[in-house]
Formats: C-alpha cells, sequence, structure tokens
C-alpha cells in the first residue's frame, strides 16, 4: 500500500526536496496509464520492467532505476512477478533533471540501501519530525549521488574506448590477479600506449588504478562491524591479511582496524 502525504507546503522547497508518496510494488501486473504533480524515481528490485512514455520504452532489470517526470502520462508493463521501490517528491527544478530515463545502480551498495531505508522510515515514523529530517536529508543524498553517476557517465563517453574497456574488464572483478601485459593483449594496445592512457585519464598505471579499486571497496566492507579485516581482505582479492594491512595503510595513512574506528560510534 503505498503511503501519500498530502501535507505538501512548496513554499519549503527551498529548504530542500519533499516527499509525496513511498511505496513498494510486488504484483504481476500492468500499472494503467497515469501522472503525478512530483518527480518519481523507481528501483527495479525483482524481474523485468517495463516503462513507457508516449512511444519510448525503457526496460529495466534489478539494480535499475527509472525516472519519471513529473505531469507525464506513464505505463508499467509486467510480463512477470516484478518488484520495485519507488519514491515521488517535489523538488526546485534546478536541482534535479526530471527528463525521463534509466541509470544502472548495479555496483551502488549505498544508493539502494539509502533508498529503501527513505521508504522503511517514511512508512512507519514519518510524522515524527526527527525522522523526517533524516529522511530528506537521505533524500538530498540519493539525489546528489544520482547527479554523481550521471556525470561521471558522460565523462566516460570522452574516455579512450580501449581504456574504457580496459578499465571495465578490471571492475568486473577486482580480485582478479592481472597483469598489464594480459589487460592489453584482451584490449588489442601495446602495454607502453595502454599505461600511457591510463596514467593520463587516472594519474596512475593500471595497476595501481586497481589497487585503488580495490582499496574503495575494503572500505565498503570494513564498515560493516560485522565483517573482520581479514574477511575484507579476501574479498578484495588479497589473500595475505598482513600485505593488505600494508597496502591499506600505504594508502590510508592508517590500519584497516583504526580506519574503521573512526566510523564507529561504539568507542571506549
Amino acid at each position: 500500500m503505498p503511503i501519500v502525504n498530502q501535507n505538501v507546503d512548496k513554499n519549503d522547497l527551498s529548504k530542500g526536496p519533499v516527499i509525496r508518496l513511498v511505496g513498494r510494488f510486488f504484483e504481476k501486473s500492468n500499472v494503467v496509464a497515469h501522472k503525478h504533480d512530483f518527480t518519481e524515481i523507481i528501483l527495479v528490485t525483482q524481474g523485468n520492467c517495463h516503462v513507457q512514455i508516449g512511444t519510448k520504452t525503457l526496460y529495466g532489470k534489478p539494480g535499475d532505476l527509472f525516472i519519471i517526470p513529473p505531469d507525464v502520462p506513464h505505463i508499467q508493463i509486467e510480463e512477470e512477478l516484478v518488484g520495485t521501490s519507488y519514491i515521488g517528491f517535489h523538488h526546485l527544478p534546478e536541482i534535479f533533471d526530471t527528463s525521463f530515463r534509466m541509470i544502472s545502480l548495479q555496483n551502488e551498495i549505498f544508493l539502494i540501501r539509502w533508498i529503501e531505508d527513505i521508504i522503511d522510515l517514511h512508512t512507519f515514523i514519518f510524522s515524527s519530525k526527527p525522522y523526517v529530517e533524516v529522511v530528506c536529508g537521505l533524500l538530498n543524498a540519493v539525489i546528489s549521488r544520482i547527479k554523481q553517476i550521471e556525470q561521471h557517465l558522460k565523462g566516460n563517453v570522452l574516455t579512450h574506448p580501449k581504456l574504457q574497456k580496459a578499465m571495465d574488464i578490471i571492475n568486473r572483478d577486482i580480485t582478479q590477479h592481472i597483469s598489464v601485459e594480459q589487460i592489453a593483449s584482451e584490449v588489442d594496445l601495446s602495454e607502453s600506449h595502454l599505461t600511457a592512457l591510463f596514467i593520463k585519464h587516472n594519474g596512475c598505471g593500471l595497476i595501481k588504478y586497481q589497487q585503488k579499486q580495490r582499496m574503495r571497496l575494503a572500505c565498503r566492507y570494513l564498515l560493516d562491524p560485522y565483517v573482520t579485516v581479514s574477511q575484507a581482505a579476501k574479498q578484495c582479492g588479497y589473500e595475505d591479511v598482513n600485505f593488505f594491512i600494508r597496502v591499506f595503510r600505504k594508502n590510508h595513512n592508517l590500519s584497516p582496524g583504526k580506519w574503521r574506528k573512526q566510523f564507529s560510534t561504539l568507542n571506549d
């Protein structure tokens, strides 16, 4: 059952976006043509979802996010059991592009979590003022992160296609052992040319680029208090935990344990 907030004061938009509707959908039935006076984002959580506006149809799978513009009729087509999580909100026009589109959140662990947290918080305790502020803060974070992702995607258009292919190979599984020779062969470039492209675009060579990506992933794991340092090391492709700790300290000037304590609220 969708939760609708009818008490929307558009004069408050200068303070940030205002949530109008949240909910989850889990059915095998089309959503008939309808429109809202607010922007809507729809996260596909299960099955394949098709959204149609006019003659344009976008096809989404789990992890894809639709952006639906306000005041435009749209149809949601379900050919199988489909699950979605959705949020409708008012905002100032200049803070968010409302054009009909879809982006992939396949690797966006936190963004997906924020969307689900907004729905849960707004559904169960949205009338409590402190939580309203938390929810609005999360929505601001969602909007900002969507803009960052799209800006990054625009930047990739300008990236040399073979360099982009090389980065995609590395990011597909950053735990795998790689070499400049191997990746250069896969993208059909000389090792020197590939290295020069990496340095020009990323400020470092291929191996260092993979290491940085591993360290980013390590930080995600270390934010989870239930993941040990040894487990984080293995999840990032390091069988030797001591080597992982040395690499982490070199990149962050702190050991994994001390880095984690910075974000812990349980310090004594």
